[in-house]
């Protein structure tokens, strides 16, 4: 009876049941937010991981190091340019930015039948996804991931433009997945950075099928 379910940043794994009746619930139509920390924080989430690559999901096991678009001088702490979606869409067009510190990359594999994915959000040319999680001062090799790395994903039915006099299909595809490399962006120290609240405010009313409440809203002066 949820409208939306929040995965907040697991640090540790699901079992293959609690993963099949997640899978049930969302395929039967739920809308989900997962956000899967690095493999830095937490235990090993393969389970999890296995489970998003079944929606078109993979959920890269790197840190992302942004050295050309960061929160003050902290490369692990991205900030990345919007792609478009209903989620974004006011954000972007009011150059609203977000920060997403301490996150993994996204990469984008084969979408069930009926649905697709699209990015939410990127960082710069010059960044990385660091797989060495020993190192105290990660620098860029053959072995990272190359940038621009996707840092959020949509998945969602496929658009389908409607046709006079004829029918829609009784089983169409209703789920509606939001997935984000990192919890971090919720804490209380980057929360009011620019739109990190609103963006999260507009997923949970795009996933709950309230369209119209997608905006960014007036910020209270502060002393």
């Amino acid at each position: 009876d949820a409208s939306v379910v929040v995965l907040a940043g697991p640090q540790k794994d699901y079992a293959p049941a609690e993963a099949d009746a997640l899978d049930k619930w969302v395929r039967a139509g739920g809308r989900l937010i997962v956000m899967i920390d690095p493999p830095t924080r937490g235990e090993p989430l393969p389970q999890l991981e296995k489970w998003l690559s079944t929606w078109g999901i993979q959920a890269r096991r790197d840190i992302v190091v942004d050295p050309d678009r960061r929160y003050f001088i902290d490369s692990l702490s991205p900030i990345p340019s919007w792609e478009y979606h209903a989620t974004t869409r006011d954000l972007m067009k009011e150059r609203v930015g977000i920060v997403v510190p301490r996150s993994r990359s996204l990469g984008k594999g084969e979408v069930p039948t009926g649905y697709e994915a699209h990015p939410l959000m990127k960082t710069s040319d010059g960044s990385w996804g660091e797989t060495d999680f020993a190192s105290q001062r990660p620098s860029k090799d053959a072995k990272d991931h190359e940038g621009p790395l996707m840092l959020g994903y949509v998945v969602e039915a496929e658009y389908r433009e409607e046709v006079p006099g004829e029918e829609p299909e009784d089983k169409s595809p209703t789920a509606r997945i939001l997935v984000m490399g990192s919890s971090a962006w919720l804490a209380s120290d980057v929360l009011s950075f620019q739109g990190n609240l609103d963006f999260f405010l507009n997923s949970v009313n795009w996933l709950s099928g309230r369209e119209e409440m997608l905006t960014i809203r007036p910020k209270a002066p502060e002393y």
